[in-house]
């Protein structure tokens, strides 16, 4: 959980310029911004309730497993060890639900961050500078993004059911499955992070325009 929290902070100096970038877009693309926003609301919206659908889905195969595995712990004779890996195993699906709800917030906000990096660019062309590098920065970014919505939904359909053999091999097969969810987790956190850093690209070549273009406008001189 720590590594989710250093994510988030991450964000920061990308969400400090994209800030910056909202207050510098003028009026004119004003209407632009707005049809974006209600555009990313609705993918929100969409991704929300294809993520309802999919834990739907997933509790009631996990509910199908669990009874299976309440007649599979049998062959462990101790009462205490059988309660105890029932709760290790709906701990599993507890842990998968919540990881996904932050990774899930956090592409929120890179989606949002993206749509303000958006705007400034459509200021910056009106300007009459060149954008079509930025213009493929942000096309890699939503790439990012949307792979990232495609993870998280996949990993949102799957349980977790630890796979006993025998009492022997209990620790081996709790260890197991919490490797498998590890794995898991583990490959939509890139996928996010790969959305957090096609954004710092963005971001960074979009301030080295901005730049550009501030040291190669008209200085007037100053006359006595």
């Amino acid at each position: 959980m720590k590594q989710n929290h250093l994510m988030a902070l991450s964000l920061l100096p990308i969400l400090l310029f994209a800030g910056f970038v909202s207050a510098q877009t003028d009026r004119p693309g004003a209407t632009t911004s707005r049809a974006r926003r209600l555009q990313t609301e609705q993918t929100r919206t969409d991704f929300r309730q294809q993520i309802e659908t999919r834990q739907a889905e997933r509790e009631k195969l996990q509910t199908e497993r669990r009874s299976a595995l309440q007649e599979r712990i049998s062959v462990i004779r101790d009462e205490r060890k059988q309660q105890a890996t029932l709760r290790i195993n709906d701990q599993l699906q507890k842990l998968n639900a919540r990881i996904l709800e932050h990774f899930s917030n956090l592409l929120d906000r890179q989606s949002e961050i993206l749509n303000r990096i958006k705007a400034r660019v459509d200021t910056i062309e009106r300007a009459g500078r060149e954008v079509s590098q930025a213009r493929a920065d942000l096309a890699k970014a939503e790439e990012a993004l949307t792979a990232a919505r495609v993870a998280i939904l996949a990993q949102t359909a799957k349980t977790y059911q630890i796979q006993i053999e025998t009492e022997t091999t209990l620790k081996r097969d709790v260890g197991a499955t919490r490797q498998a969810l590890r794995e898991d987790l583990e490959q939509v956190r890139d996928a996010i992070r790969a959305g957090q850093e096609a954004l710092r690209r963005t971001v960074t070549n979009l301030a080295g325009i901005m730049s550009n273009a501030t040291s190669s406008a008209p200085t007037t001189a100053r006359t006595n």
